[in-house]
């Protein structure tokens, strides 16, 4: 079987590098990840069923989709009824097919074994997306009540202290105010004065970090600052970790040669950082190393996964050892998110109550001085 698959891989590569002048584009909406994963899912449990390819395309095209996968599956069908493969098809196609699925499809219809290759690739897809939408959750809140927090505190510096201070003028008659109170009016006479500037400001700032994003050096210094982020930067890191493993440990389980693997698998990083670490792995790998004894020397592997690793090769079951760590750090994201969560909900409430305290405070301080005068 493991012959089948390594010849189907090499077919596969040598296609890789044909012109693909028949590419087909999809318009319209993109297809999501979540759309993938779905079709994945569903054309492994139709063909495991014994329903031919064609067959159940068009099951699958019946059901309520996209526009665009729905273009995307009838394109499939005409190139299937036309003689030409499931995996061809999807190499003529721009999106969302990586190199990696392509490459396994091919090795699935090689061997005889595709509902297999794809229930896989669909196992890979639903814990990915999984994780990816935990972390999105986990980040998601804090910047919405962060952004609330900002529009609040800006509407009552900009329409609501004003009032204020009329009031204390009219009132005190130029009697001195709490340090407090002088302190919040000085902030919302510098909105009001600047409020043009700061907006001009904030997307000038904008357009400047996604220039810089742009540039190599740039995406890199961001990479490093994700991996590095307090509490984020860890998650993260074990977030591209389980992704890699996995990812390596697919290939490897379908007989893909170890290089090849290791590159498909680096460009499934989407790290900078995380990639070069990989890329001289890969390097050292042409030299004879394992890979072990090579991620051992560099910091971005930890010596759990490392020494996880090395009995999986000593041992001859790396493919199912990589796996075995994916769903670790996957589990450990799944652990650290949940406690970031409960953690994040209370700070960023207290926070935002501090603020809004502080300033009542500090408009109240001169009514309480205007009431007692009044009472005099």
């Amino acid at each position: 079987m493991s012959t089948i698959f390594r010849k189907s891989w090499e077919t596969a590569i040598e296609s890789s590098h044909q012109t693909k002048d028949s590419r087909f584009f999809i318009f319209g909406n993109r297809i999501s990840k979540k759309q993938l994963s779905i079709y994945t899912r569903q054309l492994s449990t139709l063909l495991k069923a014994g329903v031919p390819m064609v067959q159940a395309l068009k099951v699958m095209l019946r059901q309520d989709r996209s526009e665009a996968f729905k273009k995307l599956i009838g394109k499939q069908i005409a190139d299937v009824e036309s003689g030409i493969s499931l995996s061809t098809s999807m190499k003529r196609i721009s999106e969302p097919f990586d190199s990696m699925y392509v490459h396994l499809v091919v090795a699935g219809e090689r061997a005889g074994v595709l509902h297999q290759v794809l229930s896989r690739l669909a196992h890979y897809l639903e814990r990915r997306e999984q994780i990816a939408g935990k972390v999105k959750a986990a980040l998601t809140y804090p910047v919405v009540v962060l952004l609330a927090s900002i529009s609040i505190v800006s509407a009552l510096l900009v329409f609501v202290v004003p009032q204020f201070e009329e009031i204390f003028e009219t009132m005190l008659k130029g009697a001195p105010l709490p340090q407090m109170t002088r302190w919040v009016l000085g902030v919302s006479a510098f909105f009001q004065d600047h409020w043009i500037s700061l907006f001009v400001g904030s997307v000038a700032l904008g357009v400047f970090l996604k220039l810089v994003l742009k540039v190599r050096q740039g995406a890199y210094f961001f990479d490093w600052l994700k991996l590095n982020l307090p509490m984020f930067g860890q998650m993260s890191h074990r977030s591209i970790l389980a992704r890699f493993c996995r990812t390596l440990g697919i290939l490897l389980e379908s007989a893909v040669p170890i290089l090849e693997a290791m590159d498909t698998a680096n460009r499934t990083l989407g790290n900078q950082v995380m990639e070069e670490a990989g890329s001289r792995v890969r390097k050292q790998l042409l030299e004879g190393d394992s890979v072990a004894s090579q991620m051992e020397i560099e910091k971005s592997f930890p010596p759990m996964m490392v020494g996880m690793i090395e009995v999986g090769e000593a041992t001859g079951e790396l493919p199912s050892m990589l796996i075995q760590i994916a769903e670790i750090y996957e589990q450990e994201v799944e652990v650290e998110i949940d406690g970031m969560t409960t953690l994040i909900e209370p700070v960023m409430i207290l926070l935002l109550a501090v603020i809004i305290g502080f300033l009542v405070i500090s408009l109240f301080l001169p009514i309480v001085e205007i009431m007692q005068q009044m009472s005099i």
